[in-house]
């Protein structure tokens, strides 16, 4: 059940490493202009089209960044 949203949070968390200060001030200008706060935040946290693609690089950039997360 969770492992749409923990998908999701990886990429998320992959995205925010790899994005400047200019970057997370566009999306606040951006979240800004949402009437919906909720609708926003649903998009950035289930699991869509592009976050599914982008997936399996998160998943390389984890592993090899944070290796001792994956130990079993």
């Amino acid at each position: 059940m969770f492992g749409r949203y923990l998908k999701a949070g990886m990429v998320n968390r992959y995205l925010w490493e790899k994005s400047s200060d200019d970057d997370y001030g566009m999306l606040l200008s951006q979240a800004k202009l949402v009437k919906d706060p909720h609708s926003l935040l649903l998009r950035l946290y289930n699991l869509m089209l592009p976050q599914l693609l982008l997936y399996p690089v998160a998943l390389r950039h984890a592993k090899r960044n944070h290796p001792n997360a994956f130990k079993e």
